[in-house]
């Protein structure tokens, strides 16, 4: 499993259904899960070795964290209501982040996601007024591909 959290700032896009998303309630705000391996290896009984790409691999979970009553609480809730109906378009979206090399050039990294429906309820923080941190909705999206890019 492969884990790619994405860091808030201002080289950062992330987009679903043509919307952006700006409405991020901390510092690592979406967190990339491939689901399944891309590869399986199987060593056979005479020591060969048989490779098999799996399509699953492609599948991967994004969870992304909401300031809870913002626009794109709203707009994320929407669409969940909307998928609750059965009746509902598959999500479409990218994410894309303005990267150091660690070479002193950038690079442009870039998740392409395809086929996604919220595959989970509303997860919820809720903080007291007195605390500084905001509260927090965490929706949960599975994209049946998702494709990644370095350039």
């Amino acid at each position: 499993m492969a884990i790619n959290s994405i860091i808030a700032d201002s080289q950062y896009t992330s987009i679903i259904n043509n919307r952006v998303l700006a409405d991020f309630a901390d510092d690592a705000y979406e967190q990339i899960t491939y689901d399944e391996d891309q590869v399986s290896v199987t060593i056979g009984k005479n020591g060969n070795t048989i490779y098999q790409v799996l399509p699953a691999g492609k599948k991967a979970t994004i969870a992304y964290r909401v300031i809870i009553g913002s626009s794109d609480d709203i707009f994320l809730n929407n669409l969940l209501n909307v998928q609750n109906t059965g009746v509902f378009t598959l999500i479409a979206g990218s994410s894309s982040k303005l990267q150091n090399d660690g070479a002193g050039g950038s690079k442009t990294i870039t998740y392409t996601l395809e086929g996604g429906v919220i595959t989970k309820g509303v997860d919820s923080t809720m903080q007291s007024s007195d605390n500084k941190d905001v509260s927090v909705a965490v929706y949960t999206l599975t994209f049946s591909s998702v494709v990644r890019t370095v350039s």
